[in-house]
């Protein structure tokens, strides 16, 4: 089973961006059609893993000739990695287990040598663990599977690999947690059925199989088994077919329905014989023998028992050759041929010794590397030994230097003290100059505060006495000449006085903060608001002023709409914007306030339908031009240098013709 589920996930290590066909006549096609680039690579790729599924493995190593050849040509590391990879799933299809395993690592290093993506890395992590696993490595595969967990899982890789939860899963079955086991089988088989990958499930199936024939669950593993097979034939991997059907023989055996039992078997066998595999076919053979034995058919027994000795004598397997001829002299001594009893005797028992001797073999050579051990560890000691006796003449030697050494030392510090002095002095000479670069920052500082302090009494000067000055004009000659005025007049000049009034109060307002940002008092508190609720206040508070000249403000933000950033600083920005779009928009007319927020990026607009903002006004952007302009000026300046604090952009948009739009763009 390892070796079916490794075959087939191998491959994909090599395919994962292959953008190629994947039967065999379009492949054909593209084969013949297309030019020899790095897709090229990809598609023969395809056509070498068509090969080994079919068990036509000299195939598959001449199109893995033309990958290696067509990769160095175009120098493409991946093709490097595919041509490894594939001559480690040809040897593991040819049950070259060991072979199998020096050609994926030595894949694995390409990955890291050519730095390929971290999908062949799964897909590499996958197939060095089931071949640990096969080796009977359970320690190292389980290492591997807990690896690949982490990541795949890490990386966030799609689609997962289902082996390291089967090799999980399979460990709880060997301590019989058959119920935890199934819980690890049945993530796996979600993550095949989510690729709909019907070899995946197939595998998975069978494992499942197992599981319910080691409870003795014959019904329930032969449903799996069932299943097994049904997706193996639609993705027609016929040699994941025949593992299903040894698997289903076996069961239908056990529970005495031969018939069935050897329509599988047999099944099995000609797929394996068409594929040229052996050892499966060996344990068909077997199996089918011990069948024939307990149906009393014993001419059959003996004819498939012959055929089975000939496969384990193929793959030179003295334990298998044992076991088949102590069942050949039972079966010929229940039909009375002792003489052919007594000859398989003879051959079990040569077999039996060639199984002890191969034992002593290994018995052997592990006393033979203990000893090799052992001889090692007192060559070391006795170089331990000599590097004592050296270290002493080195001891020896060190004395003699001392004095010429301690010579050294004196004139070094001798040296160091001079250096030592023209260090401090050096020292001296940089702290005067740091401090001479404070004083320079002390008088630019001085020098900015004077230049605040001219601005402050230009704005005073201009922006607050032109409106008091009317007040007070308008007061004093309602006081002293009210007969001059009528009804009319008095409305019209208490409503200048109400407009002065209010800018004097706003130039204030603008002023007081203006200043604070002046002398760096200001400082950005961010938090989550909701951007509707926030411009909404901001309407409700100059509503006076929108009702009286008719203006009809229209918002379009998204209900739900929320910023990350300083509340009370965007309102003072929106605020003024507003207030500068009030003034100049004519009566009756329209105010558009809109939001869109896309990724991080928010961008808010007021726009007004008045005649354009005049130029000087839009010279408040401008770090050279002066705030002393008139109200809007100020306000203006406020918002760039508000704007500023939060990293935002201020764009205007302005004609004489179509008003003026203001964009704030803000970053979340």
């Amino acid at each position: 089973m390892r070796q079916l589920y490794l075959l087939f996930f191998c491959f994909f290590a090599t395919g994962i961006l292959a953008q190629v066909p994947k039967s065999k006549d379009s492949l054909r096609v593209y084969l013949k059609t297309k030019p020899q680039d790095t897709l090229y690579v990809q598609a023969l790729n395809e056509w070498a893993f068509l090969m080994v599924k079919d068990g036509n493995y000299d195939e598959a190593h001449r199109y893995v000739k033309k990958i290696d050849a067509l990769s160095r040509k175009l120098q493409y590391g991946s093709g490097y990695y595919k041509t490894m990879n594939m001559l480690g799933i040809i040897e593991y299809s040819k049950q070259n287990q060991q072979k199998a395993m020096d050609y994926f690592l030595k894949a694995n290093d390409l990955i890291t040598k050519y730095k390929l993506p971290r999908k062949i890395y799964q897909n590499s992590l996958n197939n060095i663990g089931i071949i640990y696993n096969d080796l009977g490595d359970r320690e190292n595969a389980t290492k591997y599977a807990m690896r690949l967990i982490n990541y795949q899982e890490k990386h966030q890789l799609k689609p997962l690999k289902s082996w390291p939860y089967e090799q999980l899963a399979n460990n709880l079955k060997l301590y019989k947690k058959f119920d935890e086991a199934l819980q690890y089988y049945n993530k796996a088989m979600a993550i095949e059925k989510e690729e709909n990958d019907f070899s995946g499930m197939a595998m998975i199936e069978n494992d499942i199989g197992n599981l319910y024939d080691d409870l003795d669950k014959q019904p329930e593993a032969a449903k799996h088994y069932e299943r097994g097979l049904a997706f193996a034939r639609k993705d027609d991997y016929k040699l994941l077919q025949t593992d299903l059907l040894i698997n289903l023989g076996r069961v239908f055996k056990k529970t005495k329905q031969y018939t069935k039992a050897e329509q599988y078997y047999r099944e099995a066998e000609r797929i394996l014989k068409e594929l040229e595999v052996t050892i499966p076919l060996k344990t068909v053979y077997q199996n089918l023998g011990d069948m024939y034995v307990v149906q009393k058919k014993y001419v059959q027994a003996k004819e498939v028992y012959l055929q089975a000795i000939a496969a384990s004598a193929a793959i030179e397997d003295p334990q298998s050759l044992f076991t088949l001829n102590e069942a050949l002299a039972e079966l010929s001594e229940q039909t009375g041929n002792y003489q052919d009893a007594y000859k398989y005797k003879v051959a079990a028992a040569v077999y039996n010794d060639s199984i002890f001797k191969i034992e002593t073999l290994k018995n052997s050579e592990e006393l033979l590397r203990k000893y090799e051990t052992e001889k090692k560890e007192q060559e070391i000691k006795a170089l331990s030994a000599k590097d004592k006796i050296n270290r002493l003449e080195i001891e020896n030697g060190n004395r003699q230097r001392i004095f010429f050494i301690i010579g050294l030392i004196l004139s070094l510090v001798t040296v160091a003290s001079l250096m030592v002095i023209y260090r401090n002095k050096r020292k001296s000479a940089q702290i005067l100059e740091h401090k001479n670069q404070q004083m320079k920052s002390l008088n630019e500082c001085l020098e900015k505060a004077n230049t605040t302090k001219a601005k402050l009494f230009s704005i005073i000067g201009h922006d607050l006495r032109s409106p008091i000055s009317q007040l007070t004009q308008f007061l004093d000659l309602q006081q002293s000449e009210p007969e001059l005025f009528s009804q009319a007049d008095k409305q019209r000049h208490n409503e200048r006085i109400s407009a002065a009034a209010g800018s004097v109060l706003e130039t204030m307002e603008d002023l007081l903060i203006w200043s604070k940002s002046q002398m760096q008092q200001f400082t950005v508190s961010s938090e989550k608001f909701d951007l509707p609720e926030c411009i909404q206040n901001i309407v409700g508070l100059m509503q006076a002023e929108i009702d009286r000249k008719s203006i009809v403000i229209n918002t379009q933000i998204p209900t739900h709409l929320t910023l990350q950033s300083d509340r009370n600083i965007l309102t003072i920005i929106i605020r003024n914007l507003l207030q500068n779009a009030v003034k100049y928009s004519p009566q009756g007319s329209h105010i558009s306030i809109t939001a869109t927020q896309m990724g991080d990026k928010t961008n808010i607009s007021i726009a007004d339908e008045g005649s354009g903002l005049p130029e000087q006004l839009k010279n408040a952007f401008n770090h050279t031009t002066a705030i002393d302009s008139g109200k809007s000026g100020l306000g203006l300046t406020l918002v760039k240098e508000m704007a500023e604090l939060l990293n935002a952009r201020i764009a205007i948009e302005s004609g004489q013709t179509r008003g003026t739009v203001f964009i704030i763009s803000l970053s979340n």
